[in-house]
This record gives structure tokens, sequence and C-alpha cells, in this order.
């Protein structure tokens, strides 16, 4: 049976691990104390915030069957509701095209929470080099801190990321070193709003924001009235090492700017994703080198949401069934 590590506990990570696990002995690496990347949440008893992916939709016929299959499960639902895009330069508000939304419940962690049931997975493991030897790959985790011995490594991890570890010969080397991921700040906030909410999600233009949400409207959270807040993305490309609190008080602006009604922020908190969305896709599902037991995959390889994931890690577990294990 081969062994592969897959390194990167996010959606692409985990997708990998639960469609190889059954042929392969797979273990999952992740630096991070928690699974599922950007799908992440925190939340207690009295309020919730997803604060990266916020949604999930559906293109493909595969992954709609594999969400169903979680739905039977109690780990995703539909979240029903109103969602608007709103141009704030003008401050009128169009209807989103009316598709079926997708969160993990009661959170989207959640979904990565139970993927990562069954699954050989050592988190707070930062892997800081691969050394190729007798066919084998050997991982480190620091000086002298070699890790079993793998047939062959898998990098889920955004390219920025990957190539750090990958050797420089590598003929896609350069292909993944010319990529660029495009940074998103998340504010969180408890609201005390003085009207009726209009709408559960909106898509914002001509913004410092790129999207506004009420979290307490997605189904299973608590109903403190909780918002979520993204940036967009080329804002923040310009503006990400400007101080948090000048960060805080452009989007809270923006925020009250934008909101049909007045709207008070109680508490708020900030969250930076370095690697939120590939700028232009690899356009092509994987990237693998057989002779060198190396692939990587990742939704920046054909897009930058959950579906993508999917996609890429569906796609590179078909061609390890074909040809590897």
């Amino acid at each position: 049976m081969k062994k592969i590590a897959i390194i990167g506990a996010g959606a692409t990570g985990l997708f990998l691990a639960n469609f190889l696990k059954y042929r392969a002995s797979v273990t999952v690496f992740e630096k991070s104390y928690r699974v599922g990347g950007r799908a992440s949440s925190r939340s207690n008893r009295k309020m919730s915030f997803d604060h990266g992916a916020q949604f999930i939709s559906i293109k493909n016929k595969q992954f709609d069957d594999f969400l169903e299959k979680l739905s039977y499960q109690g780990v995703v639902a539909r979240w029903d509701g109103k969602f608007v895009s709103i141009d704030s330069k003008s401050l009128t508000s169009q209807n989103l095209q009316n598709k079926i939304r997708y969160v993990g419940v009661p959170s989207m962690q959640s979904i990565f929470e139970f993927l990562s049931n069954g699954v050989d997975l050592r988190l707070c493991t930062y892997i800081d080099s691969m050394v190729r030897q007798n066919d084998n790959w050997i991982l480190r985790s620091g000086p002298n801190q070699n890790i079993s011995q793998f047939d062959w490594v898998i990098l889920a991890i955004p390219p920025t990321q990957a190539i750090r570890l990958l050797p420089l010969e590598l003929k896609w080397f350069n292909m993944l070193n010319n990529l660029t991921m495009l940074p998103c700040v998340s504010l969180m906030a408890l609201i005390k709003p003085l009207g009726d909410m209009p709408w559960s999600g909106a898509r914002i233009k001509n913004s410092p924001l790129g999207w506004v949400a009420f979290n307490n409207t997605k189904p299973l959270r608590p109903s403190s009235l909780a918002l979520v807040a993204q940036s967009d993305y080329y804002w923040t490309k310009k503006n990400i090492d400007m101080p948090d609190g000048d960060i805080e008080a452009e989007l809270i602006q923006e925020i009250k700017r934008i909101a049909p009604f007045h709207i008070e922020l109680v508490n708020y908190e900030l969250k930076k994703w370095t690697y939120a969305v590939i700028e232009e896709p690899l356009s092509k599902n994987f990237l693998i080198a057989k002779k060198r037991g190396l692939a990587v995959a990742g939704d920046w390889c054909i897009g930058g949401n959950i579906e993508s994931s999917f996609k890429s890690a569906h796609s590179l577990s078909d061609k390890f069934f074909r040809e590897v294990i």
C-alpha cells in the first residue's frame, strides 16, 4: 500500500484524504491547530462568525452528490435568504441571481471537522523541508526532526507556500512562482441595528468592501446579531500593510454608509487572510510529477472556492486510482 503525505488540512487536503484513504496509507499534516483552512469559524453559545468562506454554491454534479451525502449526515444545510448586490457609489441594490447556497452547520468549519474523522491527521505540525532519498520522501518539521518516509507527497497549500518546499529544478516551479494570491480582511462584529435587516448577504461594488453578511441568518447559528464584512481583494492588496486600527476604521465607516439602516457595532475583531484567492487560476486541475512522487492541488488551480477545491482533489484522486495506487 502506497504511503501518501498530504500537506495542508484545508478543503483540498481533506477532500483528497477522504478520496484516497481506503486505497492508500494517508497522513495529513497541518501547521495550524485546526482544520478547514479558509473555511474558518469562531463561535460560542452566544455568537458565531464564519470569517472565511461564506457559503457553497454548486455547478458540478459530482460535488452536488457529495454535498447531498453531507446533508444527510447533518453537516450542511441550505442558507435561504435574500441576497443582493449593492453599488456603493449610487447606493442602489439589485437582487442577486436566485441560486442554492449551502453552509456548514453549525459552522463552515464543521464540514472539515467532519471530513477529518478517520483521517490520520497531525495538527500543529509545520513541514519546513522535504528530502528525496531512495525513491522516498522524508519530511522534516525542524532541524534533525525527520518524519516517516513516504512514497508520495501532495501539497494542498497555496502556491506561495508550496514553492518553499518544492525542488527548484521541478519543471513547473516557475509556473507556480508566477502565480499571485490576493489577500482579504474579515471584520467580525456584534451589532445593534435600528431597523429590520432587509437582506442576508450582499456583494458590494466600487468599495473597500466586497461582501457583507448577517451570520445569524444562517441555519443553526446563535440568535445574536453577528455581522461579517470582507474587504475587496484589490483594495486589500493596496492597503494590507495599514495598521489594523486604520483598516477597521475604514471598513466600519463603509459598513455604516452602505447599510440601509442605522447600525451600531458593539464589539469587533479583524482577521487578515494573506492568501485568500488566486488572481489568475492555473487553469489545470492539478500538477503531478510521477517520477518524483510529487503533486500539488488546490482551489487556486482552477478557481477560488470550495467547489474548486473539490474538483481539484477529485481529479487528482482519479489520476492516482488509474496510475498510482
